[in-house]
């Protein structure tokens, strides 16, 4: 197995694209490698910690759901008169209760008790959806879809399977974009910057002049600012002010002549 192939059946592993004996396909190749050994024996421990936490993290939401009779079984104790309808019980006279006005105070602690059981109810049905979407509501947007080629695609959560791009599309920190063959994506971060993915990439979006470059290749067209743009690969992290850069992690068919030099191939930029 190449590093080439070792790379992208680690993407289609991630993805549950690639059968049981991936992972021990890939840890025989990270122990036999000299070149990529080191740096996918700890992607593949990332992987497996993220691939773990998405796992926990749906256990704990399904745990967080009541029964599906739980609203039914609350409301079946409240009283209720001959119409059906929720009514706050009356206590008999007493000894204590010798105005109208004590007996409309325990009326109202009543009813609030009612009301305190139903909103009680209430809230324990959506907790559900609360935990679920609570990991949603903390990320950050952080750049927006303002060219495509081909169909390119993104998994906007953890635990969510990859789904085609939209242009004008916001996305979030913790997003992972991926192209095919031929397809290219560029985004706008808040700060300016334009970042175009090139064909057969991958790439995580972490910080608002951060990313994580998988496979393939990236042009950076960083806006100037005090706060380096920061890109981390497997084979290392590069650091830079507004400036423009390409990094690649492709491996080029035919050795480059003397003195020549690779250049990017961005998208072009709309008029």
């Amino acid at each position: 197995m190449t590093c080439a192939e070792a790379r992208s059946l680690r993407l289609r592993w991630l993805d549950g694209e690639a059968g049981p004996d991936a992972a021990p396909r890939l840890a025989a190749h990270a122990a036999s490698c000299a070149q990529c050994g080191p740096a996918l024996t700890a992607q593949l421990a990332e992987d497996e910690i993220q691939r773990s936490g998405a796992g926990l993290l749906d256990a704990a939401a399904r745990a967080a759901q009541p029964p599906a009779d739980f609203s039914g079984k609350v409301l079946s104790r409240l009283p209720k008169a001959s119409t059906g309808k929720l009514v706050p019980p009356v206590p008999e006279a007493g000894e204590k209760l010798r105005s109208a006005q004590d007996l409309d105070a325990v009326r109202r602690r009543r009813w609030l008790r009612i009301w305190t059981a139903a909103a009680a109810a209430a809230i324990l049905v959506s907790l559900g959806a609360w935990a679920a979407g609570a990991a949603m509501r903390a990320r950050v947007i952080l750049a927006e879809v303002v060219a495509m080629n081909g169909s390119p695609e993104a998994s906007r959560l953890p635990w969510e399977r990859f789904l085609p791009l939209v242009q004008g599309e916001s996305l979030a920190s913790g997003a992972v974009l991926r192209t095919g063959a031929g397809a290219q994506v560029r985004l706008r971060f808040k700060d300016g910057s334009l970042v175009d993915l090139g064909s057969d990439s991958r790439l995580v979006l972490e910080g608002p002049r951060s990313g994580r470059l998988q496979d393939g290749r990236v042009h950076i067209a960083a806006a100037k600012d005090a706060e380096s743009w920061i890109l981390e690969t497997p084979e290392g992290t590069v650091r830079t002010l507004g400036t423009v850069f390409s990094v690649s992690l492709e491996k080029p068919a035919t050795p480059p002549a003397a003195g020549a030099t690779e250049k990017a191939e961005p998208l072009r930029r709309s008029p």
